[in-house]
């Protein structure tokens, strides 16, 4: 166990360190205000939104009432759970090769972009992952051990893990193409009859994805770049190289791995993107769970090199690789160039007793607004009049909040002396409608993609 172990530590540490560092942002926002409420308030708003993020909001919920929230303990679960996966790969591989591709494995998973990614989440992209991993593992042994009783053990990670991530039955549909027998192929059936009632209930409200947009040009960067290597095009022409050596490796030794390995990376995929052609559900982070997958074809590719000497090279080369994606993943802007602690630093500095705050556009997001901002950094806008606030999110039953047009709800600006605006979009309208009720422009502040507006009459 001492291998599995070094290496998920390895990997947990190189996900955490300096995940603390980029601001928040819109997604992980979320996890913040589904979890910010009580047990009775969060199952009100999983009836009509998230139901897919139930378990996962749940966990994180638990995880706050134990260490509280703050931005680091909001992603060190995920840095955890990228640790765990890594150990699992180790242990999936040498289940079923030699033990030298099994730290090939866990290392390269470790190295990829979108698995370092996934480590500085506030969302269940990293904890899915480690799940797909385990359910693979409880799979090889139910193949194994051929007893009815492991393939019932099976059945039940399966509907756990569907219950996890509704798009965790792929890789249960992966796994019985795999198999190509009767027991797997029962228990697929099994779980799918299981689970198709949460997956109806969740389906209905697909509308939450709206902004996924139709297949184009793009989609082939997002499936063979962006999917497992982020946007690091360097490491990914590099890990494709691998991965079409370690294919073909695998394909010649046609082994229950090289099933099991070709089927996780290549089903799910494809799947959504047919799926895709009717209705827009694909997004390349959705497939973060396959990413184990990636690094077990890859680790045969660099196995396949010859020497020791050939194979540390090539794992060096993926880890040089890294380093300028992984440097800027953890900048203070790097989440969709957020900057929210500055934004809620300014103010926190400068605000006023009695100042009112108006929340305005947040880039493309047409039901949330900046007020997510306050979600996330809650202390510096304490004392704030917030302006156009109709009901709290927490009564609303949604994510976000419900708000009132800013010309309906002038009258609470009365006795602010100063206003703040804050927005990812132009400050025209507001400043003029402010205008013609005494305010003027004190200062401005651009942090990321945020503007900030101080008003003073």
């Amino acid at each position: 166990m001492k291998a599995p172990l070094l290496t998920g530590f390895a990997g947990f540490v190189l996900a955490f360190a300096f995940s603390w560092v980029p601001s928040l942002w819109f997604d992980e926002a979320a996890t913040v205000s589904a979890t910010g409420r009580s047990w009775s308030e969060l199952a009100a708003m999983l009836q009509n939104v998230d139901l897919v993020h139930a378990v996962y909001y749940s966990a994180i919920k638990l995880w706050f009432g134990l260490v509280g929230y703050s931005p680091l303990t909001l992603r060190l679960p995920s840095a955890i759970a990228v640790g765990v996966a890594t150990a699992l790969v180790v242990v999936l591989v040498r289940m079923l090769a030699a033990p030298r591709v099994a730290i090939i494995a866990g290392i390269l998973f470790a190295l990829l972009p979108r698995v370092t990614w996934a480590g500085t989440e506030g969302r269940s992209y990293a904890l899915t992952t480690a799940v797909a991993t385990a359910l693979v593992i409880v799979f090889v042994v139910a193949r194994r051990r051929s007893a009815r009783r492991w393939w019932v053990v099976y059945c039940a990670a399966g509907i756990l893990a569907c219950v996890v991530f509704l798009y965790l039955a792929l890789l249960v549909l992966a796994l019985a193409i795999s198999a190509r027998r009767l027991r797997p192929t029962v228990a697929t059936a099994v779980i799918a009859i299981v689970v198709s009632p949460f997956a109806v209930l969740a389906g209905a409200q697909s509308s939450q994805v709206h902004w996924l947009g139709p297949l184009d040009l793009s989609t082939l960067h997002d499936v063979f770049v962006a999917q497992w290597f982020y946007f690091d095009d360097a490491f990914a022409v590099f890990a494709w190289l691998l991965i079409v050596v370690g294919g073909v490796v695998l394909f010649r030794r046609r082994g229950e791995l090289a099933r099991i390995a070709l089927c996780w990376l290549a089903v799910p995929t494809a799947a959504l993107i047919v799926a895709s052609l009717i209705d827009p559900v694909y997004d390349s982070r959705y497939l973060t769970f396959c990413a184990p997958a990636v690094a077990i074809v890859m680790a045969f590719g660099v196995d396949a090199l010859g020497t020791n000497r050939q194979r540390a090279f090539a794992v060096v080369v993926c880890a040089a690789l890294l380093g300028p994606i992984y440097v800027s993943d953890r900048m203070p802007r790097a989440k969709q160039n957020s900057n929210w602690p500055a934004v809620a630093a300014l103010i926190d500095s400068k605000k006023h007793p009695g100042d009112a705050i108006i929340w305005g556009q947040l880039l493309t997001h047409n039901v949330a607004t900046s007020r997510v901002i306050a979600y996330v950094y809650p202390a510096a806008f304490t004392g704030l009049t917030d302006v156009t606030l109709k009901r709290p999110a927490t009564v609303t039953n949604q994510l976000w909040e419900s708000t009132y047009k800013l010309e309906d709800v002038l009258y609470r600006l009365k006795g602010a002396q100063h206003v703040w605006y804050v927005t990812t979009g132009t400050t025209t309208s507001v400043t003029a409608e402010l205008a013609r009720n005494g305010y003027r422009v004190e200062s401005r502040w651009n942090y990321g993609n945020s503007a900030i507006v101080e008003y003073d009459r």
